[in-house]
């Protein structure tokens, strides 16, 4: 996540157009919405993750709905390291993905861990030696099945896998 490639030239600080919010009643600011509404987004969203995966890297992927890394990928919720809460949607993606137990410890910590490690412990999907062709391949087979049935058939599926997911965590009010 290069935001000073991206910011180059222009009179605003990175860190200014990070955390605009556009009205008082917008409730996240735009690295917040960055990682999260991934979850929106009326089709699959895979991550190919190599290299390193820290801090706002790792809550970006971890909104996606699948995420491939190649073996030797390292990731980490970097933000225990300088005393910052993880807010861009780790708090939530991350509950829903693992124990949260293990969440806790990795978000207290500032762990850095292999991607076999965030294999088993639900952040990473699948191990791909080349991710991207990994994530490429999915997506076909993820659509193979939907290329006769309407278009939102799969968006449907997504967002009511999604509201599911989010009853689970609503306090029960019995009639």
């Amino acid at each position: 996540l290069d935001v000073n490639s991206l910011m180059k030239g222009m009179s605003l600080k990175p860190i200014d157009v990070l955390l605009r919010r556009e009205s008082e009643a917008q409730v996240a600011c735009l690295a917040q919405e960055v990682a999260y509404l991934w979850r929106e987004v009326p089709a699959p969203v895979i991550a190919a993750v190599h290299g390193v995966c820290f801090g706002g890297g790792l809550q970006i992927a971890l909104g996606a709905d699948v995420r491939f890394a190649s073996p030797t990928c390292k990731l980490s919720v970097m933000e225990a390291k300088w005393g910052l809460i993880p807010d861009m949607s780790a708090t939530v993606t991350m509950r829903e993905l693992m124990g949260i137990d293990q969440a806790k410890m990795l978000t207290m910590t500032g762990r850095v861990m292999p991607a076999a490690d965030a294999l088993e412990y639900g952040l990473v999907s699948e191990l791909a030696e080349d991710p991207e062709e990994a994530a490429v391949r999915h997506a076909c087979e993820l659509i193979a099945p939907y290329a006769t049935q309407p278009r939102s058939a799969l968006a449907d599926l997504k967002l009511k896998l999604l509201a599911e997911r989010h009853s689970l965590f609503q306090p029960h009010n019995p009639v």
